[in-house]
């Protein structure tokens, strides 16, 4: 399950960050919404993975488990970060 939530994670902010390049955005501004965007699926969907099993509150049971994907978060920024230049950019007449 965490690496379902790592790729989907990886996936999305890829596409946000493919749409943004498109639209001639700065590169910096590109990465730091590729990383709130994993930070803002990978730490909510860990929050409520905590939240909702208790015996993990009560006794730390598979607590590592549960966090491993928040070391994950500047893993996938950089990779965005190393791919975007990677994206190919599609430039209509108009914005020439």
């Amino acid at each position: 399950m965490n690496l379902l939530l790592i790729v989907f994670s990886f996936m999305s902010s890829m596409f946000v960050s493919g749409l943004m390049i498109r639209k001639q955005q700065r590169k910096i501004r590109i990465i730091v919404s590729a990383l709130l965007i994993n930070t803002v699926i990978i730490g909510g969907t860990v929050s409520l993975i905590y939240s909702l099993d208790h015996e993990m509150q009560s006794f730390g049971v598979g607590l590592e488990k549960a966090f491993m994907p928040l070391i994950a978060i500047p893993v996938l920024t950089w990779l965005n970060a190393v791919l975007l230049p990677f994206v190919p950019i599609k430039i209509s007449p108009e914005n020439r």
